[in-house]
């Protein structure tokens, strides 16, 4: 039981970085299996930039050898989440 609660609780205590990287890997994973099931050419070049966007910020994030500020934590966020409300305005 506690191997799972060490489990579950492991992503609070984990790192600022660490949490971001593990966030922006998945979110590439899941747009590129949306690449793969996008209906037309605009949508694909749509996921395409988005992909492009969210793989910069991980090289950024991940060259990085020091810990996130919460403001830039933050920021990165912010940025992600401007990078899916642009793919819903588009797909609309």
């Amino acid at each position: 039981m506690s191997k799972v609660a060490k489990w579950q609780y492991n992503d609070i205590f984990a790192p600022r970085r660490e949490k971001l990287i593990s966030m922006l890997l998945c979110e590439i994973i899941f747009l590129k299996s949306k690449l793969k099931q996008a209906k037309s050419k605009n949508q694909e070049n749509y996921l395409n930039i988005a992909l492009s966007k969210l793989e910069f910020v991980l090289k950024v994030v991940k060259n990085s050898n020091k810990d996130i500020s919460d403001m830039d934590f933050d920021r990165i966020i912010k940025v992600v989440y401007e990078v899916y409300k642009e793919i819903v305005i588009n797909f609309e």
